[in-house]
């Protein structure tokens, strides 16, 4: 019995370091992605402009996904307020976000086998009605970057 607890320790140790992995790549695929966030509070903002696009286009057809999407943004709000590091926030984001990317392309007849955020990203690139508006994020967050002293 003590070996199965052991047993059981270690697989959910190992699944931890796995997602925790994961989720700093999901990180490093959002600055490649939507630009390069400085700061925390601009990559409060670069996910918040990404919430609200997904919301304008497709609210009304995945009210509960772009919810969820609302929550781990203001999540981050919460952490940036407080001082603290958005990065376990951002990954819950990042995270939720490929759920939401996942569910939109499948509806689209997309291959939805994403591999994380940049996929994910990249995949949405190819849908018309959202080209100009990521271009538009990934410009908000170059500019808002430029203007905070180095």
């Amino acid at each position: 019995m003590k070996n199965r607890k052991l047993s059981l320790f270690a697989i959910t140790a190992v699944i931890g370091v796995v997602l925790l992995s994961a989720c700093s790549m999901l990180g490093k695929a959002a600055d490649k992605e939507l630009g390069v966030a400085c700061t925390d509070q601009i990559r409060y903002v670069r996910d918040s402009l990404l919430t609200d696009m997904l919301a304008k286009h497709y609210g009304e057809e995945f009210p509960a996904l772009i919810g969820q999407l609302r929550a781990k943004n203001a999540l981050m709000l919460q952490a940036v307020a407080a001082g603290a590091g958005v990065d376990a926030a951002g990954d819950s984001y990042r995270a939720q976000f490929v759920v939401f990317a996942g569910a939109l392309l499948a509806k689209r007849g997309i291959n939805v086998a994403l591999g994380g955020y940049k996929e994910s990203v990249e995949r949405l690139k190819v849908l018309p009605e959202l080209i100009a508006d990521i271009n538009e994020i990934e410009a908000r967050v170059q500019i808002a970057c430029a203007k905070v002293p180095k």
